[in-house]
């Protein structure tokens, strides 16, 4: 098995790294550790792990807590990729810290959603944002 490469360096917990992985049939698949502090910056929980897999098609594995839509974009960078490289965004569950950046990010990245059936569900199950977050129509 391949070591991941470490792209960016970040903080200790891996906030802001950057790591690459190639697979043994060329499958790119890079880690990108977006910030998740919660109820500001009293309860820093580690990074959420983002991942972008470059394959026939450009897909991200969750988008991070919402208010990183910049650092999740800078990051991308990082891949050599921008918002509009990406085909499809896979959320894998309905925590803010994995699907919080997904209006802006599927706004700016015209990508396809793939989410469990239930999933629409689970979002209209918090009617009320209270930090103001655009609620996607999903």
């Amino acid at each position: 098995m391949q070591t991941p490469k470490v792209i960016k360096t970040g903080k200790d917990n891996g906030e802001g790294m950057v790591i690459h992985y190639r697979t043994g049939k060329g499958t790119s698949v890079y880690g990108m550790g977006i910030p998740n502090l919660w109820g500001g910056e009293g309860w820093d929980l580690g990074p959420t792990w983002c991942y972008l897999i470059i394959g026939p098609r450009t897909i991200l594995i969750d988008t991070g807590r919402f208010g990183n839509f910049d650092v999740i974009q800078t990051l991308l960078k990082e891949t050599g990729k921008v918002l509009s490289d990406i085909d499809i965004i896979i959320v894998t569950h309905s925590h803010e810290d994995h699907d919080g950046n997904l209006p802006e990010i599927l706004t700016e990245s015209d990508a396809e959603l793939w989410a469990h059936m239930i999933y629409p569900h689970m979002i209209a199950y918090y009617p009320d944002i209270i930090d103001g977050a655009a609620h996607p129509e999903l």
